[in-house]
């Protein structure tokens, strides 16, 4: 089962842009996976032991970015002292990192009726396999829409953190 990476983030944007971390849900390689997947299935589904290992394969990381600095300001009214165009940028970086946060939370149970519907299945029956790769697509689809707000939340943090 893939890591949920609980580390508080002090720095999103550096975390983000990091290589160093397992495939963010909704990265390339992890929807390119799920692909292949589903178009070996009718293959796969002949030997349970193959598919399984590959579907444990996918292993995308769930991240958490604590957003407290960021909520400590807006409740201390400290966010006042700021020009409206940096303010602005730092809105645009706060909502990236929200959305892909909250929807990341909401992908979780996806991934985990994955995880547990391939190895609880010996052998397949056409309706089984029909059930499988319907959760696979529904992965895939929640995959694509992640990587797409992974792609904004890191817009968003790179703006904000340009000097101006």
């Amino acid at each position: 089962m893939a890591p949920i990476n609980r580390g508080r983030v002090s720095d999103p944007a550096q975390a983000a842009s990091s290589g160093s971390h397992k495939e963010a849900p909704g990265s390339a390689g992890g929807t390119l996976t799920l692909d292949k997947i589903i178009s070996d299935m009718p293959d796969l589904v002949k030997s349970p032991v193959e598919l399984n290992k590959r579907v444990s394969e996918l292993q995308p990381g769930f991240y958490f970015f604590s957003t407290t600095a960021w909520e400590s300001a807006m409740s201390s009214g400290a966010l006042t002292h700021m020009r409206r165009e940096e303010l602005d940028r730092y809105v645009d970086a706060y909502v990236g990192v929200k959305n892909y946060q909250e929807y990341s939370r909401s992908m979780f149970p996806e991934y985990i009726a994955v995880e547990t519907y391939f190895p609880s299945h010996h052998s397949y029956t056409p309706a089984e396999e029909a059930e499988g790769e319907q959760k696979l697509r529904t992965l895939q689809m929640g995959f694509q829409v992640m990587e797409h707000l992974s792609e904004e939340m890191k817009s968003g943090i790179e703006e904000s953190t340009k000097e101006r």
